[in-house]
């Protein structure tokens, strides 16, 4: 469960989103809060640390503005100002990768981002690991091979593939599905007041969900018929 953002992840929450899975006949191990895992970050941040992969940066939000990190801190930061961050220096290699759908995508993160965050400074005692960083670690710890998820997040994979291959990790297969939008082309979800699944009908959702992925229309009358149809065998 992916709630390193402190500010807009609630326990109930994610809470919330294992049952629904859970009632829709979704099976899957014991999940694993990323809020729990600090320690283990920790030591690969450290690790990063010692390969002078990462250095620590007091620029702002507002010093940063929209654009490309400049590499301000990169060669040394201000003593006289806090730091607020560490970044990932980036070089200036082309890295390629090619989505399962079969699309050619290549970076140059000098280019693109610039020097990225990993880790958050909000005081002397606190700290906030970024989705970048996180998910990297869980990914190889967990030993997961495969990634599929939406095409929103396709402009993150140049910069975990970096960090992977500064962490020694294997480069994993992405693969990245159109996103579900309405009428004014925005991706459905909770800033844009979309229903939830439980206001749906379960069964009618899974249908739905399945057809718009490029499968073809199952015909089922309950949940049970719908995963069998799938090839997935249900526990008992």
């Amino acid at each position: 469960m992916e709630d390193v953002d402190t500010t807009r992840c609630k326990r109930e929450y994610g809470d919330h989103q294992i049952q629904t899975l859970r009632q829709l006949g979704f099976i899957f191990d014991e999940p694993v809060w990323q809020s729990t895992r600090d320690v283990i970050y920790q030591a690969e941040f450290d690790r990063l640390k010692r390969l002078g992969a990462i250095y620590p940066c007091t620029c702002t939000r507002r010093d940063i503005g929209d654009g490309i990190y400049q590499g301000t801190c990169r060669n040394g930061h201000a003593v006289n100002k806090p730091i607020r961050s560490w970044r990932f220096r980036v070089g200036d290699d082309v890295i390629n990768w090619q989505d399962e759908n079969g699309t050619q995508r290549q970076e140059q993160l000098m280019q693109s981002v610039g020097d990225f965050v990993v880790k958050r400074v909000i005081d002397e005692q606190h700290h906030e690991w970024t989705y970048q960083f996180a998910v990297v670690v869980d990914d190889a710890l967990q030993q997961i091979s495969h990634i599929v998820r939406g095409a929103d997040l396709i402009d993150s994979t140049a910069r975990q593939i970096a960090l992977q291959r500064a962490l020694g990790y294997p480069t994993l297969v992405y693969s990245h599905f159109p996103l579900l939008t309405n009428e004014q082309g925005e991706k459905l979800s909770k800033s844009g007041q979309a229903p939830t699944l439980d206001m749906l009908k379960g069964l009618e959702a899974l249908q739905h969900a399945w057809v718009f992925l490029g499968g073809l229309p199952i015909q089922a009358n309950y949940l049970e018929a719908f995963w069998a149809a799938v090839g997935v065998k249900q526990k008992t």
